[in-house]
């Protein structure tokens, strides 16, 4: 409640303060009264973007609301395609793991009564690189009134000096402090 309390009052003193609320996408947080009128009151749009087309092992659909137009060029469809490309790269990369003698990561568990989370669902809680350095590159882009185009296949390149290695690692690291509570904030004044 204070943290919300806190956001409101933000909002007053801070009219430029940039927001992004993170939710998968079968969350009912959205639904919540209180959180209708906090997307309301923030003017919050809804962006879907899938973690598994940024590298994570999971598809992992999410919604991302936020007050960053920029933020629209992490939106993902995950369509056929994009879902069989994801599928058939998680089977390799579990070949490889067997292969190699290493651990295979258990996320889901099924039996008689359907699915149930294994014994390494709280490791899929974390963000892929490439999608924490997109997101970064999306409030860079919008505290400096540029609009970002991505390119479906090479924008995640590390050739752009704003994803220098060094650059990268500082923001990255600054943004997952950031990402450890639900509401993540970010002002660029």
């Amino acid at each position: 409640m204070l943290q919300a309390t806190l956001l409101m009052l933000a909002f007053w003193w801070r009219p430029t303060l940039r927001i992004m609320v993170e939710q998968p996408m079968t969350s009912w947080l959205f639904k919540q009264e209180a959180s209708k009128d906090f997307i309301n009151i923030w003017d919050l749009k809804r962006y879907l973007t899938h973690l598994g087309i940024f590298g994570h092992d999971l598809l992992k659909s999410t919604h991302l609301y936020s007050n960053m137009a920029t933020l629209s060029a992490v939106v993902r469809k995950a369509t056929k395609a994009v879902r069989a490309k994801h599928r058939n790269r998680m089977e390799r990369k579990i070949e490889r793991a067997k292969a190699q003698g290493k651990y295979v990561k258990v996320y889901y568990v099924k039996n008689d009564k359907g699915f149930h989370g294994g014994p390494d669902l709280a490791s899929s809680a974390s963000y892929p690189a490439k999608f924490v350095s997109a997101v970064v590159m999306c409030w860079q882009n919008q505290h400096e009134g540029k609009e970002w185009k991505h390119s479906p296949t090479k924008w995640w390149k590390w050739s752009s000096p704003l994803l220098s290695p060094d650059f990268r690692a500082a923001k990255t690291k600054r943004l997952q402090k950031v990402c450890m509570c639900d509401i993540r904030l970010s002002d660029p004044h």
